[in-house]
Order: C-alpha cells, then sequence, then structure tokens
C-alpha cells in the first residue's frame, strides 16, 4: 500500500518542471494581480508584515497568508520578480495535484489515485492560475486538505478528535488565505453531506472547544488586528463592502453593482464548470451518468461527498454579485476524484473483460462506456452549438476578457503566419485521430492522445498566447520610460485613475491626486494620467507637456493610452 501512494506522489513531481517553466516570463498586468503583488512588496521591502497596504491607501482585498508566503520567497531569492511572487500559487497546485493523488488512492485504488492527479495535474484551468501571483490555488490546496480530512474523521465513526481538530485548523488557515467565504465553502459542504446521509447529529461534534479554537485563533485573529490597526475605514469597505455588498448585490465601497439578468447568474458557474474541466468533461459526465445509472454507487458515500462538494462551489458563488470563473476552483480537486475511476478504467482497457467477468465499478457492465460515448456526443453538440453562437453573434457574444483572448490570438496568428498554419494543422491532425480513435473505441490511445493535447497547450500555447496578450498589455515599459524622464526626487503622482502596475514597477507609493491638481502644490510635477482622464488635468491654467505615451492594459479589462505629462510650476 505504501509502494502505491507513493506513485501517486510522482505525479506532481514530473509536473514541476511544467509549472515552473516560464513562471516569470509574462509582466503584471492586471490591476487584481498588481494589487497582491503590490502588498507583497509593501512586506517584503518595508517590514509591514501585519498590516500591509497597496500604494499606502488600498486595504488588502483578502487577508494576507498568501503574502506571507510570496515575501519569504522574495526574501529568500534576494528581491521581489515576477517568478517569486507567483512561485506560492504554483507550488499549491502541485501540491493540490498531491493530495487528490492520495486521497484517490486511499478512497478507491492506486490507479484511481494517478488518474486523479493526472486529470487535475493536466488542467488547463488550473495550470493556468497556478502562473498567477493570486490565493486562489492556495485556498484551493487548504479546503482540498480540510475536506478530505473531515471525510477520513466521518469514516472513522467520528472518533478522531486530532482529525476534528485538524478541520477546524485547516479552516482557519484557509480563512487567513481567502476570508470567510472559504470556511463557509467547506462549512456547507460538511453540512449538505451530513444532511444527505441523515446524520446532522454528527455535526455537533465538529463545534467543540478543540475544533472551534484553533479555527478562530487562525482565521480570526488578523481580522482582529486589522480592526484595531485601521478601525472603521477597514470594517466599512473589506468587510462590509467587498464581502457582505457582493451577497447583497454589489460593492457597496465602490458603490458597482453588476447588471446580469437572474438567468446568467444561475446558469453561470453550472456551464462554467463544463468549461473549467476542459478537455476532461466528457469522462466528469460519463462518470456522472455511470454513478447515476448504478444504484449501488449512487448510495455509496465517497461519491455522495464528491458531487455535494462540486454542487456546494457552484450554489454558494451562485450568491455573489461579480461572477468570476476562478471562484470554481475548489470543485476541480472533487471533480478529478468523481472522474478518476472511469478513467482508470479506461486506461487499463478492462471494459470488455469486466463485463464478462461481473467485477465492481464502472466496469461492472458497458455502462461506463456508453456513458463516455453519450458524453463525447454531448461534447460534440457544445462545441458545435457554441460555434454557431459565435457566428451569429460575433466577437460581441464573448465578454470582454474573452474578445481580448481572441483578438491576441488573432493578432499573433498575423505576425507568425507559419506558426499559426502548423499550429492548425497539428489540431486538426489531433481532432481526426481522436474521431478516429473514438470510432475505434480505443479509450486508452484516446486518453493518451488528450493528454499529448494538453501537453502542447501547456508547453507551448499557452505561453505564446500569455506572452503576446503581456505584449500588447504590459505597462512596464511605460514605467521605464517614466524612471528615464523624470529626475530623482521629483514629485510623480496619479491624476484620476490610479494604474496598480505602474505602482508595482515604479517600487515605491506613488501619490494619487483623485482630479485636483491643488494637491500637487505649486512646484513643477510629473503627472500619470490615461487618455480618458486627461481633458481634467487640461482644466488646469498651469503649463503641461507630454514626455512619454504608451498603450496598454487599463485596469483589468480595458486597454487604453496612458501618458506621463509635465506641469510646470505656477509663478
Amino acid at each position: 500500500m505504501r509502494c502505491h501512494y507513493s506513485l501517486t506522489v510522482i505525479v506532481p513531481v514530473l509536473l514541476v518542471p511544467l509549472y515552473l517553466h516560464g513562471l516569470g516570463t509574462v509582466d503584471i498586468i492586471g490591476d487584481d494581480e498588481a494589487r497582491e503583488v503590490g502588498i507583497i512588496q509593501d512586506i517584503a521591502e518595508r517590514d509591514h508584515w501585519v498590516l500591509p497596504r497597496f500604494n499606502d491607501t488600498v486595504y488588502p482585498d483578502k487577508p494576507v497568508l498568501y503574502h506571507w508566503l510570496a515575501a519569504a520567497a522574495c526574501a529568500v531569492g534576494g528581491g521581489w520578480d515576477e517568478r517569486l511572487v507567483r512561485l506560492p500559487s504554483a507550488v499549491s497546485a502541485l501540491a493540490v495535484v498531491g493530495v487528490v493523488g492520495l486521497a484517490g488512492a486511499w478512497l478507491f485504488d492506486a490507479p484511481a489515485g494517478i488518474a486523479a492527479a493526472l486529470l487535475l495535474g493536466l488542467s488547463p484551468f488550473l495550470f493556468e492560475h497556478a502562473r498567477v501571483a493570486r490565493p486562489d490555488t492556495l485556498v484551493t490546496l487548504i479546503l482540498t486538505a480540510a475536506l478530505f480530512t473531515f471525510y477520513a474523521w466521518w469514516n472513522d465513526g467520528c472518533r478522531s478528535r486530532s482529525r476534528a481538530a485538524a478541520v477546524g485548523t485547516l479552516f482557519g488557515i484557509a480563512a487567513l488565505a481567502k476570508g470567510p467565504v472559504a470556511p463557509v465553502v467547506g462549512a456547507v459542504t460538511i453540512l449538505a453531506f451530513l444532511a444527505l446521509r441523515r446524520q446532522l447529529g454528527r455535526g455537533r461534534a465538529l463545534l467543540r472547544a478543540h475544533v472551534l479554537l484553533p479555527f478562530l485563533f487562525i482565521g480570526g485573529a488578523w481580522y482582529v488586528a486589522a480592526l484595531a490597526g485601521w478601525g472603521e475605514d477597514f470594517a466599512r469597505k473589506h468587510i462590509m463592502g467587498r464581502y457582505l455588498g457582493n451577497v447583497l448585490g454589489g460593492d457597496l465601497a465602490l458603490g458597482v453593482q453588476p447588471s446580469h439578468s437572474l438567468l446568467h447568474h444561475v446558469s453561470f458557474y453550472p456551464l462554467h464548470l463544463l468549461l473549467a474541466t476542459l478537455p476532461w468533461t466528457p469522462l466528469l459526465v460519463a462518470a456522472a451518468i455511470s454513478i447515476y445509472r448504478d444504484p449501488t454507487r449512487r448510495g455509496d458515500p465517497r461519491f455522495q461527498f464528491l458531487q455535494v462538494w462540486i454542487v456546494t462551489v457552484v450554489v454558494v458563488f451562485s450568491f455573489a454579485a461579480f461572477k468570476l470563473r476562478h471562484y470554481l476552483l475548489p470543485a476541480l480537486p472533487a471533480a478529478a476524484m468523481v472522474a478518476s475511476e472511469l478513467t482508470a478504467t479506461l486506461a487499463q482497457r478492462q471494459i470488455r473483460e469486466a463485463r464478462s467477468s461481473g467485477a465492481s465499478g464502472p466496469a461492472r457492465s458497458a455502462s461506463g462506456r456508453q456513458a463516455f460515448v453519450i458524453s463525447l456526443a454531448g461534447t460534440a453538440l457544445v462545441a458545435i452549438a457554441t460555434s454557431l453562437w459565435w457566428w451569429i453573434g460575433g466577437p460581441e457574444s464573448l465578454s470582454r476578457s474573452d474578445r481580448e483572448l481572441a483578438l491576441t490570438i488573432e493578432m499573433a496568428a498575423r505576425d507568425r503566419p507559419g506558426q499559426a498554419m502548423l499550429g492548425a494543422a497539428a489540431a486538426a491532425l489531433l481532432c481526426a485521430a481522436g474521431m478516429y480513435l473514438i470510432l475505434r473505441r480505443r479509450w486508452r490511445e484516446l486518453l493518451g492522445l488528450g493528454i499529448t493535447g494538453v501537453l502542447a497547450w501547456m508547453l507551448t500555447i499557452h505561453p505564446t498566447i500569455q506572452f503576446e496578450l503581456a505584449a500588447r498589455a504590459s505597462l512596464k515599459p511605460f514605467v521605464a520610460a517614466v524612471k528615464r524622464n523624470v529626475p530623482e526626487g521629483s514629485p510623480l503622482y496619479f491624476f484620476g485613475q490610479a494604474l496598480r502596475p505602474v505602482v508595482v514597477y515604479w517600487g515605491r507609493p506613488i501619490p494619487h491626486l483623485r482630479r485636483d491638481l491643488a494637491y500637487a502644490g505649486s512646484a513643477r510635477a510629473y503627472i500619470i494620467v490615461t487618455e480618458e482622464d486627461l481633458p481634467g488635468l487640461l482644466e488646469t491654467d498651469r503649463h503641461v507637456r507630454t514626455i512619454v505615451e504608451h498603450v496598454g492594459r487599463i485596469g483589468n479589462l480595458a486597454r487604453g493610452r496612458v501618458l506621463l505629462i509635465e506641469v510646470e510650476g505656477s509663478p
């Protein structure tokens, strides 16, 4: 058994070069990642370990566990860079792959554990978010460990005090990484599972001091320090504005209200879950169909727990006013586990033999194979419907971030026509080979083909797209030009919108004038302003001169012109 467990650990070890390669080659371009990096800089370079802020004004959007880990990496590495601030995210993704592999071997068997680890580790969705300096993969790791610890405690008859205390401790650490939403997801998963098993009374064992005290101490200590240090303003902007406001319909602190229909809120996460699990969605759907059609497996607590886990993530975040795809990351480990047993069976080519031998599991009959064929047909129909939707609605039918991604791919194809044609030919070849294998029912070879395609995406296509996107959106060249043109010690300000990546690459806080130049005083000053805010600056009676212009990312999604303006001193 120890040998079987060790085999599952090999998967994340083999994935280390894939996840760490080129981690720092893409610039910090989005506001969200820039905010996290700026807080890491405040910790690592100015020793604000407990109460860090971005640009001396913006509170952390979440508690600071991720920022502590990244600041420690920067301290060991001798200073911050894009690779070091993203390192905890990549390591957390690899760790959750290992946890899922071990859990799969424990819940099912070694082949299922290896399959679960491969499905999760070769998930483009996880890979993409493992290369961003945000706490999402870290909280996914902690929640995964907490929920599997709970299941081990429940499976053991709810007798182990140490496992129950570990659940509370891990929930506290999750709150320190993501805020109250992380333990809420975990608690709702546990309650829903116990209700499904008609064992809600067992949940009282998790409300004892040895569980609650570590949770409250670890998860609440930073909030107590933040309230003591920042007071009412922090409570209004962070707790009321970000967390409570998101549930009630918008960001109360920023006065932002989403404008989507009820159908959008209800359907967003179920539909995007199918996208987030690509290219392994057919396996997940086939496994779910197979479980549903088998009464024995439908009542199996292992599958019930995993399915409740997935549904809880979808339902809890559906209440949030703002819909973000990365909120689905905590559902990916459970999805990989649900599909793992069927995947291992297909890989071992045991379906036909098992149908005649009466083996248990998805190979007991042809149900697993039939479900896989049905799911493949469904995936093809979804692909056709998506193509028609794109053809009818055009680019406007996509979200703004997806439109920018599509435009980046189009421009990259125009700049590199030879590589684009080669990539299109390779994709066509993969599709043709996949259709051939489906028609011949060569499932193990089809899985191998899927793995080949994912590896090609991770090694070549995804890095190329991200590099092209950063080249179009990065403000790092603009900051380099600012450093060349602004004399040392001269005052530098933002007018109108503050650009967070500029603060990151400038390396120290930049005062924000909002829209009132009077706060800059009467001396000569240098102003960073977007083209949209420029008319307000030109209304001043002081002489202004444009020094640098640059086009790049404004906020998280917009693209626009940024200018460095020299404002002459008033007489």
